[in-house]
This record gives C-alpha cells, sequence and structure tokens, in this order.
C-alpha cells in the first residue's frame, strides 16, 4: 500500500516538473544569453591603417628676378653740338612767315662726303664748264652726295629742287655761310611728292671741319634776318 502511494507520488511530481526538452531548450536560452552579454561588454577592436610614409613636395628656388633693361635713349641728331652723320635723315619745315600754300616739308639724307683730289676730279666732271673753279692755294673742294625727297608741298605746284636754297656750310653756330658753287643747279622737278638725288660742292679752306646746315628756303629767310632752326650734318666720314 505505502508502495503504491510512491509510486502516484513520483508520478505526479514527474507529471509537474520539466520536460527534458524543456530543460535543453532552457539551458540553450541561457547560453545564447550569456554570449551575447559577453559580446556586448567586450571592447571591439577597430583595424588602424599603418600610416604611410607621404614625401614633403619638393619646394622650387623661385628665380631671383632680373632687373628690367631700361630702353637706350635714341640720340637726338641735327644740332651744332651733335651733327646728324652720314646716313641719317633729317626733316625740316618751311613755315617762318610763309603763307599756307607756300609752306614745304622736306627730308634730306646725307649720303657719302669726298675732299681733296677726288672731289677736285668730280667736281670738274660735274660742275658746269663755266661754273667750275680751281681751287687756289690752301682750298679744296667738298663733294656732298645728297638725297632730298619732298615730303609735303603745295601738290598743284610745280616744285623745283634746288640745293643752294637750302644748304650751307658753318664753322660756327651763327656764323657766316659758305654756300655751294651752283646757284642754278637743279635735283628734280615736278609736282609733289618728289625726290631727287645727286652731288652739291662746295670751296672751303684745307684741313678745316664745316658743319652741312639744311633748312628749306634757307636762303630767303636769311636775307629778311631771319635764323632758321635747320638741322647739322657732319662732314666726316665713320
Amino acid at each position: 500500500m505505502r508502495y503504491a502511494w510512491f509510486s502516484i507520488i513520483c508520478l505526479a511530481l514527474a507529471a509537474c516538473g520539466p520536460t527534458s526538452e524543456q530543460v535543453s531548450a532552457s539551458q540553450t536560452n541561457i547560453a545564447m544569453t550569456v554570449i551575447a552579454d559577453i559580446t556586448a561588454q567586450a571592447p571591439t577592436s577597430t583595424n588602424t591603417p599603418i600610416p604611410t610614409n607621404t614625401q614633403s613636395p619638393t619646394l622650387t628656388p623661385t628665380p631671383a628676378k632680373t632687373p628690367t633693361p631700361r630702353p637706350t635713349n635714341t640720340p637726338v641728331y641735327g644740332t651744332f653740338r651733335n651733327p646728324a652723320p652720314i646716313g641719317i635723315t633729317m626733316e625740316r619745315r618751311s613755315d617762318e612767315g610763309v603763307k599756307i600754300e607756300a609752306r614745304e616739308t622736306i627730308a634730306l639724307t646725307l649720303l657719302d662726303v669726298l675732299r681733296g683730289d677726288e672731289a677736285n676730279q668730280l667736281a670738274k666732271s660735274e660742275v658746269g664748264r663755266f661754273t667750275y673753279q680751281p681751287p687756289i692755294e690752301g682750298q679744296e673742294y667738298i663733294a656732298t652726295k645728297l638725297f632730298f625727297d619732298v615730303v609735303d608741298a603745295n601738290p598743284n605746284k610745280i616744285f623745283t629742287i634746288r640745293p643752294f636754297w637750302s644748304l650751307t656750310l658753318r664753322y660756327e653756330e651763327g656764323g657766316s655761310d659758305i654756300t655751294s658753287v651752283e646757284s642754278l643747279k637743279i635735283l628734280g622737278e615736278g609736282y609733289p611728292p618728289i625726290s631727287g638725288e645727286g652731288w652739291v660742292f662746295f670751296l672751303v679752306r684745307k684741313d678745316t671741319q664745316p658743319l652741312l646746315y639744311f633748312q628749306p628756303n634757307l636762303i630767303v629767310f636769311e636775307q629778311f634776318g631771319f635764323r632758321t632752326s635747320g638741322a647739322y650734318f657732319s662732314l666726316e666720314q665713320p
């Protein structure tokens, strides 16, 4: 009888307690909870990138500043102290006390200069037989090869290029003049613009250094006391 009751009690306890499947599931749940809790508390390791050596940029030296070259001043030719050399062109205008229709601009270029016997022989062939004068003792010819360019003049009037009217030699800036030996020589004629080229001769004292002075209609102006502002040329070979 006792045994029977004991069996009944054991069966009842067994029926009331958890099954093996429930125990296994409970243990699994507990293990999962513990693992999750450990995982949450464990510090996470972050992969820190290893720094690579970056080359510093090479500094390019700044080039030193070079001074800007200054333009060379063009020499001012045509004055008594700085006469124009052979090959230089000087331009002058006649407008002092002249009517507008009579004004003219002429450019003159000294192309060549001969002196002494060479100039004398050329004068014999170039100067008219009734105009040529043989040099006296202590005198010589200066032959100047000139190019006249009439830049501006009355276009409706015939222009005559007469060197005698516009050229002279001077030893001093305000000194007396030595005119060419051919007062009637013509180097060109026609309606402007025109040009003319040729030899013009002067008789001077030997071994002296006069300057050639140029101003359009010089002879006319200075006959009435006007001292013009023309251009001087050097007669020395470079």
